[in-house]
């Protein structure tokens, strides 16, 4: 998944978007294939999950090799700057360490959430926030499309640079 989803942010960055949906429908075919047949062959709910893992898997790699083919780094670039292996892994670790607290704080609340709502509530209520969840989730499946969309814009202007362009594409961005 960690490849899966590193992959489409490099596809998004690099504006490749035909590359991103291609990966995207990749992996939710095969997820819907391997799901159903492993369901079909008698395996069920384990079927079902394996089924997600491995499309998650597959999806990955081919993500991570189109990813690479296509990007345009090379380890040459890294050295010219003359920055070192242990000092890149040290700069990306220090951005990454708070992403992965929040990440990690964020799924635990879920889970206890989770634990705690049979509990302490009916089931009928638990449905109504499910369905409340999911809406939002559609929400920001709308709202993800249209972000995806932007991103790389955004990266192309500098404001110090480009003050005028910059309050156009912002306005224009707000307005779509």
């Amino acid at each position: 998944h960690t490849l899966y989803t590193t992959s489409l942010a490099i596809f998004a960055g690099y504006e490749q978007m035909g590359r991103r949906a291609l990966v995207n429908v990749a992996q939710s075919t095969i997820k819907a294939l391997l799901s159903l047949m492993l369901i079909l062959l008698g395996y069920g709910v384990t079927g079902a999950i394996l089924g997600h893992a491995v499309s998650f898997g597959i999806g990955g790699s081919l993500a991570a090799l189109l990813a690479i083919r296509s990007s345009n780094i090379s380890l040459t670039s890294v050295t010219q700057r003359h920055i070192g292996y242990l000092e890149l892994l040290t700069m990306l670790t220090r951005f990454g360490i708070p992403i992965f607290i929040g990440n990690v704080i964020g799924n635990m609340i879920n889970q206890f959430r989770g634990v705690l709502l049979p509990w302490f509530i009916s089931d009928e209520l638990i449905g109504n926030y499910d369905i409340a969840f999911r809406f939002g989730m559609l929400s920001g499946v709308l709202a993800e499309a249209i972000r995806v969309t932007l991103y790389p814009t955004y990266s192309k202007f500098s404001h110090s640079k480009h003050p005028a362009n910059t309050r156009m594409i912002f306005r224009e961005s707000v307005r779509y």
